[in-house]
């Protein structure tokens, strides 16, 4: 697998502009299931690519998809999934950081990364937590940290 930087994602979104939202959202989707580019990559050189607005739109689409998606995985497949797709060193990371207070941890793990969204979505996949309060905390978690990661460019230019 060919590892996108922030440059790079961005040339590939201007050359193939008819394409780009596509690939952007499906970047996005993939992005906590199965590829390890930081979101501030992502979105960053989506934003750049395709303006903040798009950019927020299809990437916080594809994030919340893509983390309902892995957090189903989990839970239907369990540990048999998790044994194959994540380091079980980062997975008892995540159990040690929600042992207690487990709502306003999850809510710091997706917007301050310490781990990456698939470990969050499986750790939580896996221990139970109420899925109600997972889609709530992940969505508000992504609209935050996407809105702020899209409009980061024009911010700077600002200042």
């Amino acid at each position: 697998m060919v590892t996108i930087d922030n440059k790079g994602l961005e040339t590939i979104l201007n050359e193939k502009m008819e394409l780009a939202k596509l690939i952007y959202f499906s970047v996005c989707y993939a992005q906590p299931i199965i590829l390890p580019v930081p979101e501030i990559v992502t979105v960053v050189a989506g934003s750049a690519a395709l303006g903040p607005f798009t950019a927020f739109i299809l990437g916080f689409m594809g994030a919340v998809l893509g983390i309902f998606t892995m957090f189903y995985l989990s839970r239907i497949f369990g540990m048999k999934m998790v044994h194959r797709l994540v380091n079980e060193k980062q997975l008892d990371q995540y159990h040690r950081f929600v042992k207690k207070n487990e709502t306003w941890i999850l809510i710091l793990l997706f917007i301050v990364p310490v781990l990456p969204d698939e470990i969050i979505c499986v750790g939580a996949g896996v221990s139970g937590v109420k899925v109600k309060r997972f889609v709530l905390i992940a969505v508000l978690a992504k609209l935050l940290t996407t809105f702020s990661l899209a409009y980061s460019l024009r911010l700077t230019d600002i200042f």
